[in-house]
């Protein structure tokens, strides 16, 4: 229901239903009953009663008494010295202007107290309910929520009391302290000091040279502009000074600090912490805790102090110090003053853009030199990118070295632990020390050395040179016609495309040449060798060795020891040397010579030859002689016995004669036919049908 007053003094009343009552002018009595009311004084001074009910009270212009009553009622004092109450309930209040008179009374009262427009400065203390106090005589109570703006003064705020705290400075050089609650804190312009006290504070210098106090709780903290103060206190809170040369301090807590424009100064203090310096000649200090340290753009001094710490210098000449801890320290152009510090410390330095040779030394854990003029001591492992000149990288202190040669013809050192080094584009030299290292050539015609421990090498592009000395190592040559030697140790060997030319050293290594024409040798130890594809080489050296030809015409040599040999596809020459070797020709028409001790030769599919040179070589066994196709080749042997002639059956020299299912060929080394001894025995073959087509004599 609408009730409308006169120019004069009325006193309305409402209704037990929901009304609207307009007192215009006159000193009015408004009386809004039950129900949720409405209700506006209008001008001159004028009382209103809200009764029961979620009410709104205007006071409008005038001194105006407003009492809400019961419920949750909205009171708006406006222009005059107002005094208001708002009873029990949940009230809101909203005044500023005059000396006013505010109780919040029973419930969770809010209080809007605009006050912007003083030029005075302002005291406002709130450090009990029971009594607050404004300078310009408002006095309020009974209020849990407080939102507060001031003018241009120069303001002294202390609102501890309220539950919730919203202070807007305004202009002039402000002081704010809230106490427990949330609280939104807001200089504006002017010097200001903040204070957020217990709680999840939100502080905001705004312009000016400003000093934030976070305190207790996990806080945010905002600078602004000019040259300011932040200090978060306990909790886990969030610094940012934006512009200007601000200070910022963490204290206890897991806090974020970011210095934004400015030359400014971080501390994380007790915490895990993280610091961003951002524009400018920043200084960073972690404190305790595993801290993370952003330099950003400007010659930054970054000091991870205890802690594993993480430190990143970014752009600029950079000072980084890890302190105490496992501290991980990234850097890239500039020229950079690094100290890992006492603990276990990794440095990664990236100097990929660099189109000048680099000379980069640290050989002593307490002088590591960059020829542009970086140095960095008390790193246990680094990790070094290169960019297109051809470097000199020797770093045997480091306890683990990754080193990117980048392009250009570098020669990487590494030292006694397990490294990882990659030369990439360029004629590369690379030492892997002492420990398991993982080197790679990359493009390029590289040289590449293992050092001590079971290291592995690949070549990459190019024709590489391969060592990988002692250790059981691993060898790739990839493309290019490549040069593998395995060291001591029990070395694996790949020779991969091109002409390759793989060496076992001593241990029982193992070789595969692949593709293309390839040289294998075992050399000492039970060796393994794979022609795989091409007409290769393979000499097993001393002891028990394996040789597998594949595909290609390929040639097989056992040496010393009982090895075993065999040819596979085409036609192949097998070798055993001394000892008791098999040798197995496989497809095609292959050439066995099983050589001093007793030997088992198989030929195979194809048109087979043995060979003997000499009497000494007696004692083996053909296990597949085909007198259809097979040749024993005797010219050699007769030779070593002085026999030159096309007859050496008739002379005495030669015999062929059955023995059980095997036939024996035998040969009188005086000749006259007398003292024949058995030289090779022929399995399973019938001594009738061998001629002598099947000798070369």
């Amino acid at each position: 229901m609408a009730i409308y007053g006169t120019a004069g003094n009325d006193t309305l009343n409402g209704t037990t239903s929901a009304d609207s009552i307009y007192g215009y002018g006159g000193n009015d009595i408004l009386n809004g009953d039950l129900g949720n009311d409405y209700l506006s004084g209008g001008d001159d001074n004028d009382k209103l009663n809200g009764g029961d009910g979620n009410d709104r009270l205007y006071g409008d212009n005038g001194n105006d008494t407003i009492d809400g009553g019961t419920g949750n009622d909205s009171l708006y004092g406006n222009s005059g010295d107002d005094s208001l109450n708002g009873g029990d309930g949940n009230d809101y209040f909203e005044d500023g202007t005059g000396k006013d008179t505010i109780v919040g009374g029973a419930g969770n009262d809010y209080l809007k107290l605009n006050i912007s427009s003083a030029t005075a400065s302002l005291t406002v203390n709130y450090t009990s309910t029971s009594s607050g106090t404004v300078s310009n005589g408002t006095t309020f109570k009974e209020i849990e929520s407080l939102e507060l703006y001031t003018g241009s003064g120069n303001d002294s705020i202390n609102v501890t009391a309220a539950t919730y705290a919203n202070i807007h400075g305004g202009g002039g050089n402000d002081t704010i302290t809230t106490g427990a609650g949330n609280d939104d804190l807001y200089g504006d312009d002017g010097n200001d000091s903040l204070s957020g006290g217990s709680g999840n504070d939100y502080l905001s210098g705004g312009n000016g040279n400003d000093t934030l106090y976070g305190q207790d709780g996990n806080d945010k903290l905002y600078g602004g502009a000019d040259n300011d103060k932040l200090y978060g206190g306990y909790g886990n809170d969030n610094l940012n000074g934006d512009a200007g040369n601000d200070t910022l301090d963490g204290a206890d807590g897991n806090d974020s600090g970011s210095g934004g424009d400015g030359n400014d100064s971080l501390t994380g203090g007790l915490g895990n912490d993280n610091l961003s310096g951002g524009n400018g000649n920043d200084s960073l200090n972690g404190g305790d805790g595993n801290d993370y340290l952003y330099g950003g753009n400007g010659n930054d001094s970054l000091l991870g102090e205890v802690g594993n710490d993480i430190l990143y210098g970014d752009g600029g000449n950079d000072t980084l110090n890890g302190g105490d801890g496992n501290d991980s320290i990234y850097n890239s152009y500039g020229v950079h003053t690094i100290v890992g510090g006492a603990g276990n410390d990794y440095l990664s330095l990236d100097f990929s853009s660099t189109t000048t040779a680099l000379t980069v030394t640290y050989t002593s854990t307490s002088n590591g030199t960059v020829s542009n003029g970086t140095t960095f001591k008390e790193i246990e492992e680094l990790r070094l990118y290169t960019g297109s000149g051809n470097d000199i990288i020797n770093v045997t202190a480091a306890s683990y070295a990754l080193i990117y040669g980048g392009v250009g013809n570098d020669s990487i050192t590494a030292g006694a632990g397990n490294d990882n080094l990659k030369g990439e584009d360029g004629d590369d030299t690379l030492t892997g020390g002492s420990g398991n290292d993982l080197l790679y050539g990359g493009y390029g015609n590289d040289k590449i050395y293992g050092g001590v421990g079971n290291d592995y090498l690949e070549g990459g592009d190019g024709n590489d040179t391969l060592d990988g000395s002692d250790g059981n190592d691993d060898l790739t040559a990839s493309y290019g016609n490549d040069s593998l030697l395995g060291g001591n140790g029990n070395d694996n060997l790949s020779g991969g495309d091109g002409n390759d030319t793989l060496k076992g050293g001593s241990g029982n290594d193992t070789l595969y040449g692949y593709k293309d024409n390839d040289y294998l040798y075992g050399d000492a130890g039970n060796d393994y060798l794979s022609g795989a594809d091409g007409n290769d080489y393979l000499s097993g050296g001393d002891d028990n060795d394996r040789l597998y030809g594949g595909n290609g015409n390929d040639t097989l040599l056992g040496l010393l020891g009982n090895d075993s040999l065999y040819g596979e596809i085409d036609n192949d020459s097998l070798n055993g040397g001394d000892g008791n070797d098999s040798l197995i020709g496989g497809d095609g028409n292959d050439t066995l010579v099983g050589g001093v001790g007793n030997d088992t030769l198989t030929g195979g599919a194809g048109n087979d030859k043995f060979y003997y040179y000499t009497f000494s070589e007696a004692g083996d066994n053909i296990t597949d002689f085909q007198t259809s196709g097979d040749v024993i080749n005797l010219d050699a042997l007769f030779s070593s016995l002085g026999y030159s002639d096309s007859n050496p059956v008739g002379a005495g020299y030669l015999q062929w004669i059955q023995s059980g299912s095997n036939t024996l060929v035998q040969i009188d080394t005086n000749g006259g036919g007398d003292s024949f001894s058995t030289l090779v025995t022929l399995n399973n073959v019938t001594a009738s049908n061998v001629t002598i087509s099947n000798f070369v004599v």
